[in-house]
């Protein structure tokens, strides 16, 4: 019977298909995981709903349970933002030389002032 650690440890060796340097887990788009017996319920939230890459993200999560032998349910859901990239995936980004918008503090949405030290260059940190 499979675990939802499982599950978890999985998914996170699926690599973004446009951003290989991070896998889906890293990335956040894999939003919850849920195990029933032999069927396993994955929402998945897209970096947006137009993605070209959402048929190969959906077919690679499916296959991934199933080769853990399980039966995959892909929910997906519209509820994605950058604050969903865990903290590894963001060093992952940086590495490669992309710098995602710093996470948004609890509660509602901050401007962004041009002089503010929230966006980094991922190569000197400036």
């Amino acid at each position: 019977m499979v675990t939802a650690d499982a599950v978890w440890a999985a998914l996170d060796e699926i690599p973004d298909p446009e951003i290989p340097v991070i896998s889906l887990v890293d990335l956040g788009v894999v939003r919850d995981v849920a195990v029933d017996g032999d069927h396993v319920r994955i929402e998945f939230t897209p970096t947006f709903l137009g993605c070209p890459a959402l048929e190969t993200m959906r077919d690679a999560i499916a296959a991934r349970i199933e080769e853990l032998g399980a039966e995959p349910q892909v929910d997906v859901v519209d509820d994605w933002s950058t604050d969903r990239i865990t903290p590894a995936g963001r060093e992952k980004l940086r590495v490669a030389g992309l710098a995602p918008p710093a996470p948004r503090a609890a509660g509602a949405p901050t401007l962004v002032q041009l002089r503010s030290r929230a966006f980094r260059c991922p190569y000197c940190g400036s």
